[in-house]
């Protein structure tokens, strides 16, 4: 159904205010009602309420544009740089960010290291947690650097690293200090 059937059987009222392009890359022109809430039209002309445009002017759709001139000369280096390069850009594609995770399993190895200084039980585990949030926390913190990942997970993912650092410092010295325990027990007792 085109937009003149459409305007035809009442769905549209009035000319388009503007144009907007979709999640799906299609332009879709931009529509006014009488109390002035903006719409499109979907797939099944049904009107899809939001705020599509910025400024309600009445305007005519936009002209397609025309692709600029190739380029005689190549002396400009600035436009060969990648997009988020520049100042202020950022990649859209890069991996999205573990720091709530990283920062649960930091959170499990301090509490494990905890309980390996009281009773050495759980003290490898405890170290195990402990070096895998500690390298995984350090390769993400190197890929937010270089903008490879999110770097909305930088301050759960430092506290991950932290957490971490100190659980396999409790959980070391737990079994270190239980397994010293051992070893005195079994020469005193067998």
């Amino acid at each position: 159904m085109s937009t003149g059937e459409r305007r035809r059987k009442g769905r549209v009222a009035g000319p388009p205010v503007g144009r907007v392009r979709g999640p799906d890359g299609a332009e879709r022109d931009v529509y006014e009602d009488a109390d002035g809430r903006q719409y499109i039209l979907g797939e099944q002309g049904e009107k899809l309420y939001g705020l599509w445009l910025l400024t309600t002017s009445v305007r005519p759709p936009a002209p397609p544009k025309e692709p600029p001139p190739p380029k005689e000369d190549d002396s400009d280096a600035g436009e060969d740089e990648a997009p988020w390069e520049r100042p202020g850009g950022v990649r859209r594609d890069r991996e999205r960010h573990r720091g709530r995770m990283l920062a649960l399993l930091g959170t499990l190895s301090f509490g494990l290291g905890i309980i390996a200084l009281l009773s050495g039980v759980l003290a490898i585990p405890g170290l195990a947690f402990g070096l895998y949030v500690r390298t995984s926390a350090r390769r993400d913190l190197t890929k937010m650097k270089t903008g490879e990942m999110d770097p909305a997970g930088e301050p759960p993912t430092r506290a991950a690293a932290l957490d971490a650092a100190v659980g396999i410092a409790f959980s070391g010295i737990g079994l270190l200090v239980y397994s010293v325990l051992a070893v005195v027990w079994f020469f005193l007792f067998f």
